[in-house]
């Protein structure tokens, strides 16, 4: 549904085939309308919403991490922008985790592989900074620290959902400066959409926290 909005409201039409093809959409509109639709589960069953986001931080951070890996190893069009730059010295890791042309990546996007006939058969030239992998490693290092954290917060309720907001919308936030994503005007600031619900979400969970601070004392 976020995805479709997103559609409408910043390009001329839809294509039709629009609802059949396959792909991931947005994680954001996963989080909003899975945050609507959990508090209307609580409200119907009489459950503490708080409570339930508070306990389900920690794992969301983690299949957000999941996710992100599946994006890499798919190839689904969430990479980073042209990285020109060898691979240093100091760079201890793979190439591939310097830069990297997804070959056989599921969107067949770039140039045909040679001598390959399959399916998907299609790389990137030149490569591109893979920024799914940075995500699926930092939002695996945030979910360590949540996890660690989710029982010394258990009696403050919203605590680490909050926590939770902060961590993954600084990460979005910093990380779609290199991430091939289009970049929208807004009051004149030139964002990704992604990058602008980053900044309220960021901004409300800090103000939850600021709400919270003598609880947390």
């Amino acid at each position: 549904l976020f995805s479709i909005v997103e559609s409408l409201f910043f390009f001329d039409h839809l294509p039709l085939n629009y609802f059949l093809i396959t792909n991931g959409s947005i994680y954001y509109g996963g989080l909003i309308f899975g945050f609507i639709a959990g508090w209307l589960l609580c409200k119907f069953y009489k459950l503490s919403f708080l409570k339930l986001f508070d306990t389900i931080s920690p794992p969301l951070m983690l299949s957000y991490a999941i996710g992100r890996l599946g994006c890499h190893l798919s190839g689904d069009g969430d990479w980073g922008v042209i990285n020109p730059l060898p691979k240093p010295s100091w760079w201890f890791l793979p190439k591939s985790f310097w830069s990297f042309g997804y070959p056989h990546n599921v969107i067949n996007y770039g140039i045909p592989i040679e001598n390959y006939n399959g399916l998907y058969s299609h790389l990137l030239m030149p490569s591109v900074i893979p920024i799914s992998l940075y995500e699926f490693f930092i939002a695996i290092l945030f979910s360590i620290i949540l996890f660690l954290l989710s029982k010394k917060f258990d009696k403050i309720e919203s605590k680490m959902f909050s926590l939770f907001l902060i961590f993954m919308s600084f990460e979005r936030f910093i990380i779609e400066f290199v991430r091939v994503n289009p970049k929208y005007s807004i009051l004149g600031l030139y964002f990704s959409q992604a990058q602008f619900i980053s900044i309220l979400l960021f901004f409300i969970a800090i103000f939850n926290l600021f709400r919270l601070r003598k609880q947390i004392r």
